[in-house]
This record gives structure tokens, C-alpha cells and sequence, in this order.
């Protein structure tokens, strides 16, 4: 793999042991995973998908951790999103 797939797969892998409980406690409070509580329950509700922000500089907002892993993240099959335990992570 190149350089670029490793560090992708890094940050995926991070991803998901923060939304697991198994990363520093202090990177949870930065990514929100897309729920709408109070309005209609859709099927992305029950995903585990990411909210993407915005950024206005393209040349270095794209690379900060919040703006980063939810644009992976939400780019990986929904088996592998959806996943436990670590395993799928091993084939994607």
C-alpha cells in the first residue's frame, strides 16, 4: 500500500475505536456521528455516519483530524462502519 491508503487506514482505524471507547478520551468530544434526535427517524439514523464540516481554506482545513476522518470514515462500506470488533478492518 502507498503512503496514502496507510494513513487513510490509520485514521479509520482510530475512528473506530473512538466511537468504541478504546481511543484517548479527549479526540470523543471532536467528531459527532450523524443523529437527528426530535425529527424523523431515517435509515441513516441508524448508521454510524459522521458529521462532515465545512472548511474554507481547501489547502490545509482538509487536513485537520475533524474535517479528515469523517470524509474516510463515511467512505468505508457500511459492513465495515457498522462492525464490533476490529476484524472487517483487516479487508477493506
Amino acid at each position: 500500500m502507498d503512503r496514502i491508503a496507510v494513513k487513510r487506514y490509520k485514521l479509520a482505524l482510530l475512528m473506530h475505536k473512538v466511537l468504541h471507547g478504546e481511543a484517548l478520551h479527549y479526540l470523543g468530544p471532536l467528531i459527532r456521528v450523524y443523529n437527528l434526535p426530535g425529527q424523523r427517524a431515517l435509515r441513516s439514523a441508524s448508521t454510524n455516519h459522521l458529521v462532515t464540516t465545512p472548511v474554507k481554506l481547501s489547502t490545509v482545513g482538509n487536513r485537520a483530524f475533524v474535517v479528515a476522518v469523517p470524509h474516510i470514515w463515511n467512505g468505508l462500506p457500511n459492513d465495515v462502519i457498522l462492525a464490533d470488533s476490529l476484524l472487517p478492518f483487516r479487508y477493506c
